[in-house]
């Protein structure tokens, strides 16, 4: 299962990333105030070099000049859109042999059994 944490900006990320939360995956918003995503993305990179970090944006091209990110979501997002996302990054964790087929009703029963993911999310 997904357990969100959002957070109002990225300071209140920071000071996520640096807490005893097990994140597993960051969902930042590009355009935020104060700092903007691709700056938090530097940051938690930093702290934690291994945490996938997926780009939010309504510019396209803003995800192609950072390398921080591990994928990217164009506004507005689609339930559909941010499940294939996750799947997408996480394939890579799990055996080739599981059947990762898409059931987005709340039932991600590979997820739920081995990866309950943790994420965050930084919005404007």
């Amino acid at each position: 299962h997904m357990i969100p944490i959002p957070c109002s900006n990225a300071e209140d990320a920071m000071k996520l990333i640096k807490s005893d939360y097990n994140i597993s995956i960051g969902l930042i918003d590009i355009k935020m105030p104060r700092i903007d995503g691709l700056t938090l993305a530097e940051y938690i990179k930093e702290i934690k070099p291994r945490l996938p970090l997926v780009a939010i944006s309504s510019v396209e091209d803003i995800y192609i000049q950072s390398p921080y990110f591990e994928s990217k979501l164009i506004k507005p997002i689609r339930e559909l859109q941010l499940y294939d996302c996750i799947q997408e990054i996480y394939s890579t964790y799990t055996s080739p042999n599981i059947n990762k087929g898409r059931n987005w009703n709340g039932q991600y029963s590979i997820y739920n059994r081995n990866f309950p993911i943790l994420f965050i999310i930084g919005l404007s």
